[in-house]
């Protein structure tokens, strides 16, 4: 419970107070920037564990027009003079949002994958801003060229088998901690990330589709970079002679709660 001091009294103190909390109602119904309402709606519908509570997003108009604005306010941005920071926070929100648009727009549907055909590939015909700008073209084009490798625990492409959504928009200043943490996450997960039994280490597709994202490409780059995410007893099964690499399955399943 909050502490309530009387600092003033009387009608006027009352109209300021009155004033104030319209003022900040306001504010938290419809916050400022693209940002600020991808984080409100991120924390509103993504748990802890990164699933998305579609069915109740589908359900509330006004949430999921809001999502639309975030993407079209997104658009506007220039982005020309950003920090390296900035473009990585910057895209890889939109990368998210346009993704959560879209399976918001096609729900209900059991997989992205249902959006993949000859005819409409939503990682190819799904666009963004006024450059049509696909999701392919954000990730390729875009977000690896930046050179961080830890994008790929950031950008969710709606899957189960995706490192998990994070519930809250990334921003420049708070990026490395974002990052690192996302990583961290990711690989804890033995669903998403790494699973040791015995002498094999079984590791997200992602490692084997990007692996030359994480350094020169080799399964000894990759240990060692793994290596800086995990706890001391995963780090020293990493070590072990002899260890044989095999791909985690991969869940298409939409990362629904």
């Amino acid at each position: 419970a909050m502490r309530s001091t009387p600092l003033t009294t009387g009608p006027g103190a009352l109209a300021l107070v009155l004033v104030a909390a319209s003022l900040s109602a306001a504010q938290e119904s419809r916050p400022v920037g693209p940002t600020a309402r991808l984080d409100q709606l991120l924390k509103r519908y993504v748990d802890a564990e990164g699933g998305v509570d579609y069915a109740a997003w589908k359900k509330n108009r006004d949430d999921e027009a809001s999502l639309r604005e975030a993407v079209a306010d997104f658009a506007k941005l220039e982005t020309k003079g950003y920090s390296k920071q900035a473009k990585l926070a910057y895209w890889i929100n939109v990368y998210n949002a346009v993704t959560l648009q879209g399976m918001l727009e096609f729900y209900p549907l059991k997989s992205i994958k249902d959006k993949v055909g000859k005819k409409f590939d939503i990682w190819k015909h799904y666009t963004f801003g006024p450059r049509k700008l696909s999701l392919n073209a954000i990730e390729h084009e875009i977000l690896r060229p930046l050179g961080d490798p830890r994008i790929h625990a950031a950008i969710v492409c709606a899957s189960k088998g995706c490192p998990p959504l994070r519930p809250e928009a990334y921003r420049e200043g708070k990026l490395e901690a974002q990052l690192d943490d996302n990583v961290r996450v990711w690989l804890r997960s033995p669903i998403k990330g790494l699973k040791i039994r015995g002498k094999t280490l079984y590791l997200s597709k992602i490692f084997f589709w990007f692996g030359k994202d994480f350094g020169d490409g080799s399964r000894a780059t990759h240990l060692r970079w793994i290596s800086r995410y995990v706890d001391a007893k995963t780090k020293r099964a990493l070590a072990q002679k002899g260890l044989v690499v095999k791909e985690l399955d991969w869940d298409w399943a939409l990362n629904a709660q």
